[in-house]
């Protein structure tokens, strides 16, 4: 889905299970994880064939269909559901890392699991 690995991949979300093992899925911005400071403001200066006449955001339209953009406050949040890679094995932490080149930070607000 992103080609320029290197660009949009900004770092993992990290699984730590009780045997000591650890599972990392990428954080992909774009794909599970977006920009905070997002104009949710719609226009009606759009194409009527696209999106309803209504113009709005684009970076609200490219997020993936397991990612949910919400607005809290001022700011935008992003809630998005991501598999347990090893289901079968006790989960001890959940914690997301971010790669120092990437000149970013990432909050996480609540990790809720469903069984």
């Amino acid at each position: 889905m992103f080609p320029e690995k290197e660009v949009y991949e900004i770092g993992q979300l990290v699984f730590e299970y009780e045997d000591g093992q650890t599972e990392k899925v990428p954080l992909t911005y774009g794909y599970n994880i977006g920009n905070k400071d997002v104009k949710w403001e719609r226009t009606k200066d759009g194409d009527p064939g696209y999106n309803n006449g209504f113009k709005l955001a684009d970076h609200l339209l490219e997020m993936s269909f397991a990612t949910l953009p919400l607005k809290k406050g001022e700011e935008t949040v992003y809630k998005c559901l991501v598999a347990n890679p090893q289901p079968k094995k006790v989960l001890k932490d959940f914690r997301t890392e971010v790669y120092p080149d990437k000149n970013c930070k990432v909050y996480t607000e609540s990790v809720r699991y469903l069984s």
